[in-house]
């Protein structure tokens, strides 16, 4: 995994307005507001790992560096986080849907975005793409083989895609749904 920190999604190329390609403060993952997030900085300095917080809602993450979002995934697997996705999940942030389904829902305003990531050298860039779609639940793998294959091109997956296979969050204005 470290040969990959590096590496990152290029959602800078399509979305320009929200800074630099390797850090992640333009998202937004809260457990109770959408926020800008920022992977690592809850992390003290003593090296010790906060709790995990019960639950989440990502409302506009544009993505980042996929170890990154590969470390907190995780993280939330472990802890049990339940997400609730509530907007734009862009790029490495898609890594989010290979947490247990059980701990996932969708609102209507759920929108997932797939690239091929970025890279400064063609292989670093097929192993940063096999490493990010061995993530991926075989509905995922599915739908992005049926649209293309992961490339330069953003495919676009909705919640009307999603919830074939996602439930919709039971409290749409609220946390995520409890199991």
């Amino acid at each position: 995994m470290v040969a990959l920190a590096f590496v990152v999604s290029g959602c800078s190329s399509y979305f320009p307005q929200h800074g630099a390609v390797d850090n992640l403060t333009t998202a937004s993952i809260t457990p109770e507001r959408l926020d800008d997030f920022s992977p690592n900085a809850d992390l003290p300095g003593d090296g010790s790992l906060p709790t995990p917080p019960e639950a989440v809602s990502i409302g506009n993450d544009t993505g980042g560096v996929v170890i990154e979002y590969a470390l907190q995934r995780a993280r939330w697997e472990e802890a049990g986080t339940k997400v609730r996705f509530d907007g734009r999940c862009a790029s490495a942030c898609t890594m989010f849907l290979a947490l247990p389904p059980e701990n996932l829902c969708i609102t209507r305003n759920a929108v997932f975005l797939f690239h091929s990531p970025t890279a400064p050298e063609r292989s670093a860039r097929a192993r940063a793409k096999d490493y990010l779609s061995s993530f991926y639940p075989d509905w995922v793998t599915a739908w992005i083989d049926k649209h293309g294959g992961l490339s330069r091109n953003m495919l676009r997956m909705d919640y009307r895609d999603a919830s074939r296979y996602l439930p919709t969050c039971a409290d749409e204005t609220g946390a995520a749904r409890p199991t």
